[in-house]
């Protein structure tokens, strides 16, 4: 937030951040990049895998996210958020705006999360094999791709879960993480 306080000269305002201001999705990307290499620099497929999917699934989300809210079937828009949904069914986590309020921001949508999820699974197929040693099931895929979905749609926001509130951290870090772990895992 940046708030207007009264400066030095009289009838002058100058801007003065009162909050420090958040860091790019660059420096996200970068940290996240680093990391995921470091810690899974013994199953380089794994993280590169987890790379590949951070570079496409994440745009897509965003691109499907915002070209499907503007469609409408029958007068009603095809695209929902995962915030209306949740709040509509009156479960107990809601998820809220981040700081960086979009003038149609309301969070991650349902296409957009299946847009992430499918290319997170097409993405698996690139570095990892369907058959051998170091293979990945298709079931397992689909894991990853959920998985990544799941990271994507709640990264950056505000989650209030039983009274308490904290801001998961940016999905350029988180993604790569648990992208590579869960292959990893599986």
């Amino acid at each position: 937030d940046i708030g207007c306080i009264q400066g030095s000269i009289p009838g002058k305002q100058r801007k003065k951040r009162i909050s420090p201001p958040a860091l790019p999705g660059a420096f996200y990307f970068l940290l996240g990049v680093t990391i995921t290499t470091f810690l899974f620099s013994t199953n380089l497929n794994a993280a590169r895998t987890a790379l590949l999917v951070l570079s496409v699934a994440d745009p897509m989300a965003g691109i499907f996210g915002v070209a499907m809210g503007n469609i409408r079937l029958f007068g009603c828009a095809c695209n929902c958020s995962w915030r209306r949904i949740i709040q509509a069914a009156g479960k107990l986590v809601q998820a809220t705006e981040s700081s960086d309020k979009d003038a149609f921001d309301e969070g991650a949508t349902v296409a957009g999360s299946l847009a992430c999820a499918l290319a997170a699974i097409l993405c698996s197929f690139v570095y990892i094999p369907s058959s051998g040693t170091s293979a990945l099931s298709i079931p397992s895929r689909i894991c990853v791709g959920i998985g990544c979905a799941i990271v994507e749609a709640i990264s950056g926001r505000c989650i209030s879960l039983r009274g308490c509130k904290f801001k998961v951290v940016d999905d350029n870090l988180l993604i790569p993480l648990v992208v590579s772990w869960m292959i990893d895992l599986l």
